[in-house]
């Protein structure tokens, strides 16, 4: 089981990241390509692979952005159940 401490480390690592401007950069150029080579497809099975690499990064930026407030959520849960 994951402690606090923990879950609080790695809310700030995920934070971390998501305030990298580097980081941000890369998902975005990632993002553009994946959204070109579906644009650019010729084959339905090009497309689909295509738009499967793009769901990756999104789903990649959602889980650093739930990481990164799970801290919060968790901190909100022990006070609601303390009161």
């Amino acid at each position: 089981m994951v402690n606090v401490e923990q879950i609080k480390l790695r809310s700030q690592a995920a934070q971390r990241l998501l305030d990298d401007p580097l980081v941000m950069e890369i998902l975005a150029n990632l993002e553009n390509e994946h959204v070109e080579r579906w644009r650019n497809a010729e084959a339905i099975g090009e497309r689909e692979i295509a738009w499967h690499d793009l769901r990756a990064v999104h789903n990649f930026r959602a889980r650093l952005v739930e990481v990164a407030h799970d801290y919060e959520v968790t901190r909100f849960n022990r006070k609601s159940r303390d009161m």
